[in-house]
This record gives C-alpha cells, structure tokens and sequence, in this order.
C-alpha cells in the first residue's frame, strides 16, 4: 500500500472516510435514501415564477422606483384580454324569424305603454289640459330614461309624441297665448279635453300597429327573397319600408335604428355591463390596481354629458345613448384612444389590467380569474376563446416554454451523459453508478429550492442542464481509480485504503478549487448571477462530496457484481 502524504489531520479525514463508508455502506445508502425522499418532497412544493424585476437586488434604484410606482398609481405591469364575438352562422330564414321576433316585441311594448298612458289620462278628468299634459310627460320621461330595451324606449317616445302633438293643438286654439293662458282659455271643459285626448292616445296606437303590421309584412317578403347576409337583409327592409314622415312610422323608423346597431355587439348595454362585472371581478385579485375599458369610457362620458354627478356614471339603458356617448368621445381630441379598446366594426373589445407586481404567478392568477368568471357567468352572445396579450402575459409564455424546454433539455443532457459514460467504462451497471451521486445532488439542491421557498426561475432552470457536465466529473475520477486499483490489487477490500489516499485527496482538492471558483459570482450586481454562483458551487460541492460518500458504500454493496471478472494485473 502507497505511503500517504499531507497533513496528518487531512490523512485522518480520509481514514474515518474510508472506515465509515465501507464498515456502514447501508447505513450511508439509507441515509441516501432518506436525503433523496425529501428532496422529491421539497421538489414538489417548488413555484415556478419569475419577474425580471427581481433580478435586481432590493436596493436597486429600478426596484425602488417599481415599489414607490406602484405603491401610487394602478400598476405598471400591463396585461390585455380581448374578447370577441363570434357571430352565429347567417340563415335568411332563422334572421328574418328573429327580427319579426323583435319587431313584434316593439309592438306589444308601444300597444301597452300607450293602453296604460290612455288609462292614465282618465284617472284626473278635472285637471286642465296643460297640467295633465305636464303631468303624464313627466311619467313618460321618467319610464323612458329607466328603459331597459329598444322597444319601451320607442313605446315612451310614441306616448310623448301624442302628448306634443296634443299641445300643439291646445296652443293653436289660443292663439299666440303664452302656454299656462292657453291652457285656462281651452279649460272650459277639462274632462272633454282628457277624453279627446285619449281618444287620440288611442288612435295612434292603432295607426302604429298596423305601421308595425305592414312592417312585419316586409320582414316576411324579404326573408322570402333570401338575401346572402344580414347587411344585406337591413338594407333590402330599410328600402321596402321606405322614408316617411307619418308619426305612426317612427317606431318602425326607430326599430331599423336598433337594427342596424344590432352586429355592433360591443354597443350593447348588456354586453357593457357584462364587461364591468368581468372587471370588477378582476380588480377584487390581489395584485390588480384597475382596469380600463370601452364600458369606462362610455360611463364616463354619459356622466358628463346628464349631469356630471357620480349617480349617472353607469351604463346607458339603450344602444342608441351608447352610441350617442361613443360619438360624442370620438368628437374629442383623444378620439383616436377608443380604438385601443375596441375595434372598430365593435366585435372586438380589450380591457387593459394594470397589475402591481409583475410576478408571473400573479399573471397567471389573473388569468385563472378571468377564466373562471367567464365560465361561470356566460356572456348573453357567444364569445371566442379569451386571448391575453401584453408584456406582463409574454411572460408567463416565455416562462412556461422555458420550464419545458428545461425539463427536456435536463433529461435529454441527463440520457446523453448516461449513455457516454456506458460507452466509458463499458458497463451498464458501472454507467449508472457514475449517475447516481449526480442525481442525488440535483434532487437535493432543487428540493431545498422548494423548501426554502426560492422561485424556480430562469437562472434556476438553466442551471440543472449546466451542471450535469461538471458534476460527473468527480464519478468518472472516482471509478477509473478505483477499477485500476482493483484490477492491480484484486479486489475492492485490498484497494479502497489506497483508494482514500492520494485518489480521494486529489478529487477533494479539486472539488474546492471547482466549486469555490464559482463564490466570486456573489458580488455582481445582478441576482441571476448571484443564484448561478450559490447554485453551481452548492452542486459541485454537494456533487463532489456524494462521490466520496456514495460511490465507496454502492461499491462496498455491490462489488460482488461490479468486479466479477476483473483480473489482478501482474
């Protein structure tokens, strides 16, 4: 046996080292075990995550400036998510059956609220005309602005049409009066004027109904005729109905209105309430500071436009003061802002997502909220799958290609060295055995990554490719030594003293020299440098340590199998 040399406490180390790993091999592979359960336990609580923000240390005038912003403001890390309409296939025949639907409904609505204005007008017989005239405008007003749908609306313009129509007629008969004069000097008889007027309440409804009739009537001729889109089913309805001044034809005129407005989908009240409910559900995520879209800007221009005060920033009730509030936005000096919120045929809209952190796990959270409000409350048109676009979302793209890209890279690399170290020591079992104090050390570190909490993220995937080659070394010094010593010695017994002599002390240097060489990593500036410098020195010292410990106690185990064969060399 070659003499040792070094210091006498260094020779003392190799010595308990040789002792322990050949007097308790499984005790070290129990142990092995052990280390390697917890490992995939700590592997399995890793998060994967990533924010380039955090590559800069905590005092980092970037990272300072990204706490004090957002801290302040909604958010600097922007998300979109588009949401569009996906129109169903076009059928003349099921088109025309839904607009005749629709214009129907504009006839029960009119034919009720006019029923009901004609009753109202003779519960107060001894009222003068102009008071009662006053009065019912007022309620008219009032189920106007509460209008829900197209068809009361148009019911209460017909009623307010009778109603000034009835006043005009009052002030003719007084001449140039002023109205309140006109009114006492055509009051001589107040319950004959509620009775008239009545009957002209009831008159026009009945001219509206055979207007909404004849209309009706187009519907059916057109959809006979087959048009080849819908556009072209409104435009062929616009030209048999034709203009006209007839009173009685402007609820017919107001329904071609709704529609034509009726593909503009994203001018739908309903649909603008859809997506302030999505959004309200959104800003109740932690890491969401606001969000923007055409339903704020619409809201906010009606508030100005009625009254200025904050009761009246809500969604319009009809279309039509959707698109009267979107007109007036688009008169203004930022007009060219709406289309970043919708397109411009409005089947298409974006909510910007300000998020205050830009944390990829945040992201997806964001995400996974909007996914399932979407699953949850159905839209009332069908939609297409929801896309999100933006910086903050490119992210978590390049952060899950990343992490696959990763694991097939390790476990590509991790088969590529298996496969050259069976090709080295021409053994399979010798091949395995080189991976074994490898993939001990990988499973450690990343399953103390996951312990401690440590984000895997880009300088943590990259390293689990770029350390199989380094660590591996310190396998392959390890067993062409010690098969060189058994086939001079024959056998493992007569060879491991001299084995944890200068063999292990050279390979122990040179896990130092490695794996200390990377620490200086740990000044730079940026973090990623940082987690490579900790990282790859940790696994070539854990690498370099589980050869020393590993390798000896699978050999003192299994050398019956491993040197069968093996000559002693003369």
């Amino acid at each position: 046996m070659k003499a040792r040399s070094g210091s006498d406490q260094e020779d003392r180390g190799y010595v308990w080292l040789d002792r322990m790993t050949h007097r308790r091999a499984r005790l070290v592979l129990v142990v092995a075990a052990l280390a390697l359960g917890g490992a995939v336990f700590g592997m399995t609580r890793i998060k994967i995550n990533d924010n380039p923000t955090r590559w800069f240390e905590a005092d980092h005038p970037i990272r300072v400036a990204d706490r004090e912003l957002n801290a302040h403001f909604g958010g600097t890390y922007d998300a979109f998510l588009a949401l569009t309409h996906e129109p169903a296939p076009y059928q003349a025949a099921s088109y025309g059956a839904e607009v005749g639907k629709q214009l129907d409904g504009f006839r029960g609505a009119i034919r009720d609220e006019l029923a009901a204005l004609g009753k109202a007008l003779g519960k107060d017989p001894a009222a003068a005309p102009a008071q009662l005239i006053e009065q019912q405008e007022q309620a008219l007003r009032q189920t106007r602005t509460k209008a829900t749908s197209p068809a009361l609306r148009a019911a209460a313009d017909a009623g307010l049409d009778v109603l000034g129509e009835a006043f005009e007629a009052l002030e003719s008969e007084a001449g140039n009066a002023a109205s309140s004069d006109a009114s006492n000097a055509a009051s001589s008889d107040a319950g004959a004027f509620a009775t008239a007027l009545a009957a002209r309440v009831h008159a026009r409804s009945t001219a509206v109904d055979a207007a909404i009739s004849d209309a009706l009537a187009a519907v059916t001729a057109v959809t006979a005729s087959g048009p080849a889109s819908a556009e072209a089913f409104r435009a062929a309805l616009t030209t048999k109905l034709g203009p006209s001044e007839d009173p009685a034809r402007r609820p017919v005129a107001t329904f071609l209105g709704t529609l034509e407005q009726s593909d503009e989908v994203w001018k739908q009240p309903e649909l603008l309430a859809y997506l302030e409910g999505l959004q309200r559900h959104l800003g109740e995520q932690p890491a969401v500071g606001k969000s923007n879209s055409i339903a704020d800007i619409v809201r906010t221009v009606h508030r100005d436009l009625v009254s200025g005060a904050d009761a009246d920033y809500r969604i319009p009730a009809t279309a039509t003061i959707v698109a009267q509030s979107l007109d007036q936005f688009l008169s203004s000096h930022r007009k060219d802002l709406l289309w970043h919120f919708v397109t411009p045929d409005y089947q298409r809209v974006a909510i910007w997502v300000q998020l205050r952190s830009g944390d990829n796990r945040d992201m997806e959270a964001v995400t996974k909220a909007a996914a399932s409000y979407l699953a949850a409350h159905p839209a009332p048109v069908k939609l297409s799958h929801p896309e999100w676009f933006g910086l903050t979302y490119i992210n978590v793209v390049w952060q899950d290609k990343m992490v696959s890209g990763m694991l097939n890279s390790f476990a590509g690399s991790f088969v590529m060295v298996l496969l050259m170290m069976v090709f080295l020591f021409r053994s399979v079992l010798w091949g395995i055995l080189s991976m074994i104090p490898l993939t001990l050390t990988v499973a450690v570190v990343y399953g103390v990554i996951g312990l401690i909490g440590k984000d895997y993220d880009m300088p943590v995937a990259v390293l689990s490719s770029l350390s199989l080659g380094l660590a591996v070394d310190y396998a392959i010094h390890f067993i062409a030594r010690a098969r060189d010593l058994v086939r001079l010695h024959g056998s493992w017994d007569l060879a491991r003293a001299e084995m944890f002599g200068e063999p292990a002390r050279a390979i122990a240097r040179n896990i130092i020299v490695i794996g200390v060489g990377f620490l200086p990593l740990l000044l730079a500036p940026l973090v990623p440098y940082q987690t490579v410098g900790i990282l790859i020195a940790a696994i070539l010292l854990l690498a370099g340590a589980a050869s020393l410990a590993l390798l000896p106690a699978l050999i003192a185990v299994l050398q019956r199998v491993l040197f069968t064969g093996s000559p002693k060399k003369s």
